[in-house]
């Protein structure tokens, strides 16, 4: 009988360890992941950003995210064989949104490239349009164009002056 309570702590402890290890591995690819989509945003923010260096971005992006669910994945296995019902459950959710915010933060740079293969399979250049017109004219339909600054006068106090 005393064998079999300390070979369940040894189990129960070899699991925390188990845990706090994927725990620490999640953080760490959350992190990466993270940086990669803002290394992305940056990469699309430029004016004339770089197909090669967008499709790296993504295929980065994609690894980690795989990884990311396989990891979360494993820890859900582990909530599972001790029971934690409403740990399961929150992995699940995390999950679903680490998803929808991969496919949400990459959509715009997925709709660059295919736009960008259209365009070299019409043979039309990068900064030009079949009717001639340029790409500063279609700034409506470009969704990587930046926005024009706004200023916003600053209150020097006096109420009459302001509008």
């Amino acid at each position: 009988m005393e064998h079999r309570k300390a070979n369940k702590f040894v189990c129960f402890v070899g699991n925390m360890e188990t845990l706090e290890k994927l725990k620490k591995d999640k953080r760490s690819l959350k992190s990466s992941l993270t940086k990669y989509l803002n290394e992305l945003a940056v990469e699309l923010s430029l004016e004339a950003p770089k197909k090669e260096r967008i499709a790296e971005r993504l295929n980065d992006i994609e690894k980690r995210r795989d990884e990311l669910l396989e990891l979360l994945e494993k820890l859900q296995a582990v909530y599972k064989e001790n029971n934690e019902t409403t740990n399961v459950a929150s992995i699940e959710e995390e999950a679903d949104g680490i998803v929808d915010r991969v496919d949400s933060e990459t959509r715009g740079a997925r709709l660059f490239l295919a736009k960008g293969a259209a365009k070299s399979s019409e043979g039309n250049s990068y900064g030009g349009k079949s009717d001639g017109t340029s790409a500063k004219d279609s700034h409506v339909a470009d969704p990587n164009k930046q926005l024009e600054r706004i200023r916003i006068p600053k209150f020097s106090g006096d109420k009459m002056k302001y509008s």
